[in-house]
């Protein structure tokens, strides 16, 4: 029995901004709360919005079909294997 899994390229590409943007802001935030001087946190603040925002939107426009977090995530190509039976 084949079970179609696809989903459309919209719930790839929310999938993939969703996690990109969690990914890039917790490490900005990271990197800003104990990497950086306190007086440069402004300056880290606007760096790593620029970084988290330019990764969401690379994310974002990239073809699904070509990298999708989903897909990493759950494997496959989506369908399940036809059961061969040898009998």
């Amino acid at each position: 029995m084949i079970h179609n899994r696809y989903l459309s390229e919209r719930t790839h590409r929310l999938c993939n901004v969703v996690v990109g943007l969690l990914l890039t802001t917790t490490a900005c935030l990271y990197i800003n709360a104990y990497v950086i001087p306190a007086r440069f946190q402004m300056l880290g603040l606007i760096v790593g919005g620029v970084v988290t925002l330019s990764v969401t939107l690379g994310l974002a426009l990239v073809d699904p079909k070509r990298f999708s977090i989903m897909e990493g995530v759950a494997g496959g190509l989506g369908y399940d294997e036809l059961d061969d039976e040898e009998e």
